[in-house]
């Protein structure tokens, strides 16, 4: 389980409610629904046996379906990102807008999809708590975890809470999804791209490539934030958050 939906802010007026296993919903104050955080199912969403098929589209569908949501804004982060681009190619219709932080839409490349694979087999042969010390000063910036090291704390225990089958299918399964840039150039609903100051993961560009390919969408960049803005920098977080959602 990961750290799930808008950092807390009473400006927003949101009420918020978990329904399903990791899927967060939100609910705007004029009662539009917004999908934000959508994290693991893993134990619905992966193959253990070996084909690495990520299928959290398909979980994300079926949760809307079972709530009654038939349009939403849906955001994700980092892997989210990429769910919630795979959600946008196979369901645009479902969508009124869209939030892609702190991720990217180009397939892996040679490298990349070897560390994905080293990634896989450290867990499996290791346990997921090695990988997450590791994981922790990549995630979020030296300024947040020199301030906040509770935050650090808590980020490394949800991480090492998560079953090394799971990781090892998630980083396979990433290795194998394609680019997706072109699904940002076909919707028809607002977009907005935010993005760390210091997200060495996800480094800017790679946030300008996405603006660049979705016509009229919009960038923010969290300031002082790593990989994860929405933690690190919530109230810049929400603020663009905001100002997005006034604008649908």
């Amino acid at each position: 389980e990961l750290p799930t939906g808008l950092s807390p802010d009473p400006q927003l007026d949101i009420d918020f409610q978990s329904i399903g296993f990791h899927l967060g919903v939100q609910y705007h104050r004029d009662g539009y629904p917004v999908s934000f955080g959508l994290t693991y199912r893993s134990e619905m969403a992966v193959d253990y046996e070996g084909s690495a098929r990520v299928l959290y589209d398909d979980d994300v569908k079926a949760l809307l379906n079972e709530n009654g949501l038939e349009r939403v804004v849906l955001g994700g982060l980092s892997m989210g990102g990429y769910v919630a681009l795979a959600f946008a190619e196979a369901w645009p219709e479902r969508l009124a807008g869209l939030l892609l932080v702190n991720t990217r839409g180009t397939a892996d490349g040679e490298e990349a999809q070897r560390g994905r694979e080293d990634t896989a087999q450290r867990a499996l042969a290791g346990g997921v708590p090695v990988i997450a010390r590791g994981m922790v000063p990549t995630l979020l910036s030296e300024a947040t975890r020199g301030r906040h090291p509770e935050l650090a704390a808590e980020v490394e225990a949800l991480i090492a809470r998560q079953r090394p089958e799971a990781v090892a299918a998630a980083a396979r399964g990433m290795a194998l999804r394609p680019d997706r840039h072109a699904v940002l150039g076909s919707l028809d609903v607002p977009v907005l791209v935010i993005t760390g100051e210091h997200d060495h993961l996800m480094p800017l560009p790679t946030s300008l490539a996405l603006q660049a390919a979705a016509p009229g969408s919009h960038l923010a960049v969290v300031p002082g934030a790593g990989h994860l803005s929405n933690l690190e920098g919530p109230e810049a977080f929400n603020a663009a958050v905001r100002t997005f959602l006034a604008g649908i």
